[in-house]
């Protein structure tokens, strides 16, 4: 019942259900998360916040929950928050290659250097995600290693043609080569892609 309330979009059902269903079996993760799907599809964001972070309390080293909790907290843009969290994650599972991933972007202003040896660690875990070349890449270009950030970005967009952010960083790597002909066909085809939405306007 609660499933099937949390995919039509009932989500006050789907959070009196899982609710319940918490009350018999509190350390199932599955539904600790379902349960803070449905309170946020009820707009009720530091109750799902709340909820997650006293599950947590009593269960520290399970990361899914975590990493759900540090999601929502970057859907309302408190990053030092979600920080926080990658980093309890990446402490107590130094090889959860997300959490590096997340982490090292989310350190970017404050420490660098630090940013580039989570997301160097990450990439040696898992070498072919595209997702964290890109993330790399885009540090390595802010440190001013220019060559081998622009070349994992371009790796990246070649792994990843539908993701719009890589597209988009593989585009500025185009004009900052010179190639704003390329770039500007790219960021075209993505405009017309993406319709209304944050990507769009970001290209």
């Amino acid at each position: 019942e609660g499933w099937f309330a949390l995919g039509t979009g009932d989500f006050a059902t789907a959070s009196d259900r899982f609710a319940r269903l918490l009350e018999e079996n509190g350390a199932d993760e599955e539904v600790m998360v379902s349960y803070a799907r449905s309170l946020w599809g009820e707009k009720k964001y530091d109750d799902a916040i709340g909820k997650m972070k006293g599950w947590l309390q009593a269960r520290p080293d399970i990361p899914h929950v975590a990493m759900h909790l540090a999601g929502a907290y970057l859907s309302l843009n408190r990053e030092s928050e979600a920080r926080d969290v990658y980093a309890q994650v990446v402490e107590r599972h130094p090889d959860n290659y997300l959490a590096l991933n997340n982490l090292a972007w989310l350190s970017r202003k404050s420490d660098l250097a630090g940013a580039i040896g989570y997301a160097e660690k990450a990439n040696q875990l898992a070498p072919t995600d595209a997702t964290i070349m890109d993330t790399l890449g885009s540090l390595l270009i802010m440190q001013g290693d220019r060559e081998r950030g622009q070349r994992l970005v371009a790796d990246a967009a070649k792994r990843a043609p539908g993701d719009v952010g890589i597209q988009v960083n593989y585009a500025k790597v185009l004009a900052d080569q010179g190639r704003k002909d390329e770039a500007k066909q790219l960021l075209q085809g993505i405009v017309e892609r993406a319709g209304d939405t944050p990507a769009a306007e970001s290209a």
